[in-house]
């Protein structure tokens, strides 16, 4: 299941779908499907369900704008009715809107505040918007109001994951993929989690499990092949890499994961040339062009990387803060501290914490002496 609402290459499961129920509707027995399809109350329920039937018309042929309009007269009709808020806020995230459509599902909390739909739409509203921390709590009551539903623990598992809580991640996506063990993201999700927690072994299982299930999802190959060369399996590594390149023979991705595989086994120079080959697929890429000067450093050739590095900074505007970071270890090495001390300083600002970080902070020291 694909939707607007993808998060770092994830469905966040039912968020942008009309309802599995309507909110104020008794609810029927559920099924391991109710939120990938969508549910239509039979006609003349209630006189809600009348004036909502043209807008539910429009989300069908995926008319977001015009939907949403209709919803938002509906909701202005029926102010304390939690079914039009709700589609408002199924329209505004479906429209990118997501700061909206917390607001339009808080207004349907309010008035259902037993209803599972509502709290996890809230939930994954608000990890869209980049609220991990916040979406927790929602999503945590909407597993207590339906713990059968995987969609729920899928996207508690998601905001976990973001909130950096990833044991706590680790288990609700195992729980997502019990009830569901034929969905693919959610293997997916498990799989990343478990290789942010050095379990490679058990990621690579997930990976194995989400390829299998769907065959042409690169990024699910490309995760498999970096985590074969942290089991420092090389081989087997760059022989997953060809496979994957059947998939996008021309992706930017390939050649750069290539680069990471031959990095990671200090072959610096097949690296560097995997890299060019990356910035030549997609030039102006200040990753690439980043991972370059990488190599470089790893060479030993300190000037060239200088320049390098300054090429990616100029190209990131401020938005990649590792640069500032291997840029000031290229002037370290060079025994420029002066000019290493600032960059240090400022990667120490702005990121804080993480293995990077430690270590900037601990050359910075080393400058001042």
């Amino acid at each position: 299941m694909r939707s607007i609402c993808a998060l770092v290459g994830l469905t966040l499961a039912c968020a942008g779908c009309p309802p599995a129920q309507d909110p104020d509707t008794p609810r029927r027995r559920a099924t391991a499907n109710d939120n990938e399809r969508p549910y239509m109350p039979r006609r003349g329920q209630s006189a809600v369900e009348a004036d909502l039937r043209p807008g539910k018309s429009l989300v069908k042929s995926g008319q977001w704008r015009a939907a949403l309009k209709a919803f938002w007269a509906v909701a202005k009709k029926y102010p304390t009715d939690s079914r039009p808020h709700y589609y408002v806020g199924v329209c505004l995230i479906n429209l990118n809107q997501a700061k909206a459509a917390i607001a339009a599902y808080r207004r349907a909390v309010k008035h259902k505040p037993h209803f599972f739909e509502l709290w996890n739409n809230l939930g994954t509203a608000l990890l869209v918007a980049g609220k991990a921390t916040q979406a927790v709590g929602p999503l945590e009551r909407a597993v207590k109001l339906q713990p059968k539903d995987y969609s729920g623990w899928l996207n508690l598992g998601l905001a976990y994951n973001e909130a950096g809580l990833l044991p706590k991640a680790a288990r609700a996506l195992e729980r997502s993929s019990e009830i569901m063990p034929s969905n693919a993201d959610t293997h997916l999700a498990l799989a990343d989690v478990l290789r942010k927690l050095g379990r490679y072994v058990a990621a690579l299982k997930r990976y194995d499990e989400t390829v299998k299930r769907r065959p042409g999802d690169l990024y699910a190959h490309l995760a498999a092949v970096m985590t074969l060369t942290r089991l420092g399996r090389e081989a087997d590594a760059l022989q997953r890499l060809a496979t994957a390149a059947k998939l996008k023979p021309k992706s930017a991705r390939i050649p750069a994961v290539r680069g990471m595989v031959l990095m990671r086994f200090a072959r610096w120079a097949k690296a560097e040339a995997a890299f060019r080959e990356a910035v030549k697929r997609k030039p102006g890429s200040p990753g690439f062009t980043l991972m370059i000067g990488r190599a470089q450093l790893g060479r030993k050739q300190y000037r060239k990387a200088v320049v390098t590095l300054k090429r990616a900074g100029a190209l990131a505007k401020g938005r990649l803060r590792t640069i500032d970071f291997y840029l000031a270890e290229a002037y370290r090495k060079q025994g420029q501290c002066r000019r290493a001390k600032p960059l240090y300083k400022k990667f120490v600002t702005a990121v804080k914490r993480g293995k990077l970080a430690t270590q900037a902070a601990k050359h910075l020291k080393s400058c001042r002496r």
